[in-house]
């Protein structure tokens, strides 16, 4: 008997052509064996992954929010998770250079060939792209909503950042790192698992999800207008040079908040947390299948 996968998919995510019945024909193409599981409010997705053998690869099919939840599932068991790329952005699987292609893709998921990355955490949660505060957390609960009013996903968006602008707000935040604390005020506070490039036409991507780092950025007094300022030196590949921009790289760091909860974006997805929000790495925890050639 070949294999046996488990498919998390999200029903909202792809096209006609990646629902469950293609996905499990092609899985059998492969010699696989392939159960899928439809994501919906009050699964009890941790309950489903503890009676499965370890031996079943986890496989996520669905935008990158869909890719967080499975990687939660199966971090700390070395259980091996397949990325099938069916949201908007798939920002998760272009960075692993993984195909968009649904054949290509679970081509790849269905071998045996696998890739150890990084695994990002904020107050035991797992994030694998990166998490934020501050203006993204409201701009993406305003998307949502526009979204669910009948609003389709691109106007939510543009919408949504013009709305985020318009009521600029900062947050009050204290950064501790090796027990030292530094308080500012900042639009937003940026996270990622490993280094995004934050310049240039490659703004957005980055080259390794492996060098075990946090990359922590930040803009210390900035107003509407020295965002705008940003946005374009981001562009022009000048944004480094800015005063009011300012990135570090860390293994581990707390951030106090005033409030007692707080709102956090994990991998595009919202969550209220409790803090203070304790931010870690975790290196080479989350087992991906992947392509030979990127086999690091």
């Amino acid at each position: 008997m070949g294999k046996q996968v488990r498919v998390f998919i999200n029903a909202k995510s792809g096209n006609g052509d990646a629902g469950p019945e293609q996905i499990v024909m092609l899985f059998e193409r492969y010699g696989c064996t392939c159960a899928v599981t439809k994501l919906k409010p009050g699964l009890d997705l941790a309950a489903l992954a503890k009676r499965e053998p370890l031996d079943v690869d986890f496989i996520a099919a669905g935008g990158d929010g869909t890719m967080n939840a499975v990687a939660n599932l199966l971090f700390g068991s070395r259980r091996r998770m397949g990325v099938l790329a069916l949201g908007t952005l798939n920002h998760f699987a272009k960075d692993l250079k993984l195909p968009l292609e649904l054949e290509e893709a679970i081509a790849i998921a269905a071998s045996e060939q696998v890739r150890a990355i990084d695994a990002a955490m904020v107050n035991g949660v797992i994030f694998v792209n990166n998490s934020s505060l501050g203006v993204y957390p409201r701009m993406v609960l305003d998307r949502e909503r526009m979204k669910k009013s009948g609003i389709n996903k691109w106007a939510s968006l543009v919408l949504a950042s013009a709305k985020a602008f318009a009521r600029f707000r900062c947050l009050e935040i204290a950064v501790e790192v090796k027990g030292e604390q530094r308080r500012c005020v900042t639009p937003f506070l940026f996270v990622g698992n490993n280094e995004y490039c934050m310049e240039g036409t490659s703004i957005g991507e980055r080259k390794r999800l492996d060098q075990g780092e946090l990359s922590l950025y930040l803009a210390p007094g900035a107003t509407r207008a020295t965002m705008f300022r940003l946005a374009f030196a981001a562009l022009f590949g000048r944004v480094k040079k800015e005063p009011t921009f300012e990135e570090f790289k860390v293994k581990e760091f707390t951030v106090h908040v005033r409030s007692r909860k707080v709102r956090v974006s994990l991998d595009g997805e919202v969550q209220r947390m409790t803090g203070p929000l304790n931010y870690s790495i975790r290196p080479r925890a989350l087992q991906i299948l992947s392509r030979a050639e990127e086999i690091a």
